[in-house]
């Protein structure tokens, strides 16, 4: 593994979430970034309901409303390592066959509640593998949410200069004798 190149993408990853944030207004345009992705479309879909499980929409924006699927997606292919995508998609239909055995629906026409306890299940699961998908899952959708802009600007109040600069101001030094 290259960390420095991880490291590269990882934080263009990071400032790209940001911008998204506010160009991403409709869902059409996420729709199209997410088409040139090498995730096939029902797993792009499961990625998105899981984001949107994770992070549903309350009273302003949720996951999904601020383009977090795209952040997820490019985060798994620019990311991660070849070994780790294909664990990544062997547990996304590993999830879709879960809930196909519990619920006889996919994942993604599941309601809020039977997705928010098969994703509790897993993360509670004995199988280790299940345990990693979930706590990646969750840290890269809370990641991706988090440093978008509307959620930096507007709850976090961040700034990109901080502080303010006065360009002229006098200064009085003190009399010294």
């Amino acid at each position: 593994m290259n960390r420095r190149n991880t490291l590269k993408a990882l934080a263009a990853a990071s400032v790209g979430t940001v911008a998204l944030g506010y160009w991403a207004k409709d869902l059409t345009f996420i729709k199209d970034l997410m088409s040139n992705s090498f995730f096939k479309p029902s797993e792009q879909d499961l990625i998105t309901s899981i984001a949107d499980t994770i992070i549903p929409r309350g009273a302003y924006y949720g996951a999904v409303d601020l383009g977090v699927p795209v952040y997820l997606l490019g985060f798994f292919e620019k990311c991660q390592e070849k070994e780790e995508q294909d664990k990544l998609k062997l547990q996304l239909a590993a999830l879709n066959m879960a809930a196909n055995e519990k619920f006889n629906n996919d994942f993604v026409d599941c309601t809020t509640e039977q997705r928010e306890q098969l994703l509790t299940e897993w993360s509670e699961s004995k199988v280790e593998a299940e345990q990693d998908f979930f706590n990646l899952m969750k840290a890269e959708t809370i990641t991706g949410f988090r440093t978008t802009e509307e959620v930096m600007t507007n709850h976090y109040h961040y700034r990109v200069v901080p502080g303010h600069f006065l360009g002229c101001v006098d200064i009085h030094q003190p009399f010294v004798s």
